[in-house]
């Protein structure tokens, strides 16, 4: 699914809700037909993963992040595990030494990608994921979606005003005033 709209529209909004950073003023929020008001938030991150649009990477080595992410996640950090996952998001080994401050914004965006698969969702909600890159790393991201789609059987949410992601959807949503309409604007 790509979600569109205005800035200020309420899409990131409605991120936040499924992956319980932010609760709904008044209703419920669905998931599998189920509502996750009551999950515990652990499971619910190993059902729908946020990708933030800013990375929310700490200036430390990448380990460190990946460690940390891996103990919130109750999760066992498998270095062996974790170097051969780097592959599945394009990334080199000797990553995992560096500091995220001195990686490119391609880097920090699969860097970002790669933490929110350790919980192994099946449900990958990206808020602006290429927001912050040149148009060459756009298209990289792109085709990482596309790849992880098809690897991991993976639905996504994404949350954009880049074209390209656009078309990426199988369904495309409209926020308008707080709703969300398909493209064609018939309400949901």
């Amino acid at each position: 699914f790509t979600l569109i709209g205005r800035t200020g529209s309420g899409k990131s909004t409605i991120l936040r809700m499924i992956n319980r950073l932010s609760d709904p003023d008044s209703g419920d929020v669905f998931v599998n037909e189920k509502n996750i008001k009551k999950w515990d938030v652990r499971m619910l991150r190993r059902v729908a993963s946020l990708i933030p649009q800013s990375y929310s990477l700490p200036n430390i080595e990448i380990s460190e992040i990946l460690k940390y992410a891996c103990r919130i996640l109750c999760i066992k950090y498998d270095e062996e595990l974790m170097v051969k996952m780097l592959s599945d998001v394009e990334l080199p080994a000797e990553i995992l030494s560096k500091k995220s401050g001195n990686l490119s914004g391609g880097e920090r965006q699969r860097v970002a990608i790669y933490r929110t698969l350790l919980a192994d969702p099946t449900i990958l909600l990206a808020d602006e994921p290429t927001g912050n890159l040149d148009s060459k790393n756009s298209n990289l991201i792109h085709e990482l979606f596309v790849d992880l789609q098809k690897k991991f059987e993976l639905t996504f949410l994404i949350v954009t005003h880049n074209k390209d992601l656009v078309a990426l959807g199988d369904r495309v949503l409209e926020m308008k005033d707080g709703q969300i309409f398909n493209k064609d604007l018939d309400k949901i």
